[in-house]
């Protein structure tokens, strides 16, 4: 319980502190944001087959200030998403040569089309 109360105090805090940052659009931005490091969701169940789109917050300094479920077809997939997604770093996205926070969606897809 007290764990789940931590998480929750956690969200609500980054909650807080993604709406004062001053988040630029990508169509906006003279570079975009690169990957630089990524974090694979575990736990995932390997038979689940579909997709998760994560929308990502990238502070200035390149790491995750904000994600949330934008759309998905797996909802035992989201909580493992949204936990490695907060791992990644980005190369933050540039605005007149200024890193910028910018919000972008991040496709998770799992199981194969095929």
């Amino acid at each position: 319980m007290k764990k789940l109360l931590l998480v929750l105090s956690l969200c609500a805090a980054s909650l807080a502190f993604a709406e004062d940052v001053d988040v630029v659009a990508p169509s906006n931005l003279s570079k975009k944001p690169e990957v630089l490091k990524t974090v694979a969701p575990t736990g995932v169940t390997p038979s689940l087959k579909g997709m998760v789109v994560v929308e990502v917050i990238i502070g200035k300094d390149g790491k995750v200030i904000d994600a949330k479920i934008k759309k998905s077809t797996i909802p035992d997939a989201e909580p493992a998403c949204l936990e490695a997604i907060r791992l990644w770093q980005f190369k933050p996205g540039e605005r007149e040569g200024s890193p910028v926070a910018t919000r972008i969606n991040v496709p998770f897809r799992f199981g194969s089309d095929e």
